[in-house]
């Protein structure tokens, strides 16, 4: 989605001798901004510095017409201090948002032509580099909207349409012993399968800021869905939300809570819909 440009850049887009640099900026979801430029020096672009050289290489920008999700790559050459592996491995990237656009780099004060917004995806690694989507707002146009039936609970434990409080659900824990990047063992003493179907973050060591989703919960022992970035070492601290397995029998006898459960748990399968009717059954 583009946006107007000032009367001063339109004339120099116009004059057919331009100065123009390509600008990018991220925010993630952790609150972090990155801005980075490909002009050779870095500027300071609506009070946000802009680095240049930052090792970054962005796909030719391709528009499509109606509501198909324009063509647009990020690949990024990890260093050591911005655009580091381990950020990119915890998937601390993921779902940030962009805004891509135009300048001239020889009057940063023409303003801007912002070419495109929207969000980051899942990076890749390919090589050594990671490559992202750049995912423009018509990214949106491509979900569901609208409501459905599920067996199940739609709703996510402690959101706004379960209501749970999860304060008293979620307790900090210390690593005791790790087997893998999926099996650690912390000093939780709640009883099995309390966090299954629940989740842990790291509030320390090498996987600080990092979530993950418990598959099993066994005498203090996680394993988890996916793997983490990084070993986690004895002594890292995490919090563990306890899990729900979305059954209506987990919201009243576990939770107290049916009222507010988001599910048709008596609605019949496709098996039933779709079957032949039986002799002496009432659907002949």
């Amino acid at each position: 989605m583009t946006s107007p440009m000032s009367p001063e850049l339109l004339a120099h887009y116009q004059s057919g001798h331009t100065t123009i640099a390509t600008g990018l900026r991220i925010e993630r979801t952790d609150g972090a901004v990155f801005a980075f430029t490909s002009a050779d020096h870095s500027a300071t672009i609506e009070g946000v510095r802009h680095l240049a050289g930052p090792g970054l290489d962005i796909s030719a920008l391709s528009t499509q017409a109606g509501t198909s999700v324009d063509n647009l790559e990020l690949t990024v050459f990890p260093d050591e201090e911005l655009l580091t592996r381990p950020s990119f491995l915890a998937g601390l990237w993921a779902g940030a948002r962009f805004t891509l656009f135009e300048y001239n780099w020889a009057d940063v004060s023409m303003g801007v032509h912002t070419l495109k917004r929207g969000w980051l995806g899942q990076p890749k690694i390919n090589q050594g580099a990671f490559t992202i989507e750049l995912r423009s707002l018509r990214q949106a146009l491509q979900q569901q909207i609208g409501a459905y039936t599920t067996q199940t609970c739609r709703a996510r434990l402690g959101d706004a349409r379960c209501g749970v409080d999860l304060a008293p659900l979620t307790h900090t824990t210390t690593v005791t012993a790790v087997a893998d990047l999926y099996n650690l063992t912390g000093n939780a003493v709640q009883a099995d399968d309390y966090y299954a179907e629940g989740s842990i973050a790291f509030t320390s060591g090498g996987n600080q800021g990092v979530a993950r989703k418990v598959k099993a919960y066994t005498s203090g022992a996680f394993v988890l869905a996916l793997p983490l970035p990084f070993l986690p070492e004895v002594g890292d601290t995490f919090t563990a939300i306890a899990g729900c397995r979305k059954r209506l029998n987990d919201c009243r006898d576990t939770f107290a809570n049916v009222l507010n459960f988001q599910g048709e748990p008596h609605s019949p399968g496709i098996d039933a819909l779709t079957a032949y009717p039986t002799p002496g059954s009432d659907a002949e």
